[in-house]
């Protein structure tokens, strides 16, 4: 893949993280997924979401990326208008014609993110009832080892997610 293409990817993914006003917790998690935990990459600035789709040659690629932009925008359990919207926009710049509407992909993206959603948030509940038992007997260590725990469970229940 043409580095070119794959940092044009990225940088529509960010997009669409960012479309609503900030890019929240989850998003930023699923990024730093799919971006293969690279977090060197720039995630400031405004994105020509048309400019980049141009660079993105490939037709794989260029679907690809919308359906990872449509993960995306569904990973935090709700697709906001800015993200519909700039959804809309990216399928058009993409040229993306042999999927449902936008709104009926955002569905079916949200419908698949909703089991991995429960489980994140069973996942916090039992975090959060762990320092909670352990409350002040709970060493540095032990509080660190809890934390790694639960960041790695959470990644990996939103890589299984966005798959």
């Amino acid at each position: 893949m043409d580095p070119s293409e794959s940092e044009a990817s990225f940088r529509i993914l960010v997009a669409v993280a960012r479309a609503d006003g900030h890019i929240a917790a989850d998003e930023e998690r699923a990024l730093a997924i799919l971006a293969r935990l690279d977090s060197a990459r720039d995630m400031d600035g405004q994105v020509d979401v048309a400019k980049e789709a141009a660079r993105i040659r490939s037709p794989d690629l260029r679907r690809a990326t919308f359906d990872a932009a449509l993960a995306l925008a569904s990973v935090d359990g709700q697709c906001t208008q800015e993200e519909h919207a700039l959804l809309i926009q990216l399928r058009v710049a993409l040229d993306i014609t042999d999927c449902p509407s936008v709104a009926v992909a955002e569905a079916a993206w949200l419908e698949k993110m909703r089991a991995p959603l429960a489980e994140l948030s069973d996942l916090e509940v039992r975090f959060l009832r762990a320092v909670a038992l352990e409350g002040e007997d709970m060493t540095d260590r032990q509080y660190a080892t809890l934390v790694s725990e639960f960041s790695r469970k959470r990644a990996e229940v939103l890589r299984d997610g966005l798959a």
